[in-house]
């Protein structure tokens, strides 16, 4: 194993997989991700070319719901309840 280090560097020594350009050992999640972005703490899952869409939908909704909470209670004063 370790002469297929020495002689490919794209080798995972812990996975033990040849590696792409794009793929990353994730240290949290101890495995290699293909496309690697980020390892997501709140989720607990890394982001990657598979889910990245998915994360960038929930940061939207989130940020939404966010500026969408922050108005109505800013506003709740003046509006009449019957």
């Amino acid at each position: 194993m370790v002469k297929l280090y020495e002689e490919n560097h794209n080798f995972c020594p812990k996975c033990r997989i040849t590696k792409t350009d794009t793929t990353v050992h994730c240290i949290i999640c101890d495995r290699c991700i293909r496309d690697f972005d980020h390892h997501c703490d709140t989720l607990n899952i890394c982001i990657c070319g598979e889910n990245i869409s998915l994360y960038k939908k929930l940061i939207y909704i989130v940020l939404v719901n966010l500026i969408y909470n922050i108005l109505y209670f800013t506003y709740s004063k003046y509006i009449n309840f019957i």
